[in-house]
């Protein structure tokens, strides 16, 4: 069975999260999909600290109907042994394909033939929805 694996943050999951994992299962219909859900601190450094607890976020992953197995506080960079220690033949991210900041943390499954990228969903994030949220004259 193939084993893919795609890491996110999950902050203030939502159905573009969804979307993303229901597209993995969608082209590996016969998969083992794994979540991994980043630590706070590994998302603060590159992006603002998660709304939602890192406890929060795994239990929303675990939630999701596409996901087998979930793992938490997950290496930012993928590294060869965190792959084979969980038998990963695959990991997909989701990003623009002119986004190479991500670059850095896929080199070992790049260069290993075991990488794929998805487009990144523009009409529902997580950053789009603290947007409306502010907008909200009424909160």
């Amino acid at each position: 069975m193939l084993t893919v694996y795609a890491d996110m943050v999950g902050d203030l999951f939502h159905v573009g999260h969804m979307q993303f994992l229901r597209s993995i299962k969608h082209r590996f219909p016969a998969c083992k999909l794994i979540v991994g859900i980043l630590s706070d601190s590994n998302v603060e450094t590159y992006k603002r600290l998660p709304i939602m607890t890192m406890t929060e976020r795994i239990q929303a992953a675990q939630e999701c109907k596409y996901v087998d197995f979930v793992l938490a506080d997950v290496p930012l960079v993928m590294t060869e042994e965190f792959m084979r220690l969980h038998d990963i033949d695959l990991v997909v991210h989701a990003h623009d394909i002119t986004d190479t900041q991500y670059d850095e943390a896929y080199v070992v499954p790049m260069r290993l033939g075991k990488f794929l990228r998805c487009d990144y969903n523009h009409s529902m994030s997580t950053t789009e929805l603290i947007r409306r949220i502010r907008c909200r004259t009424d909160l």
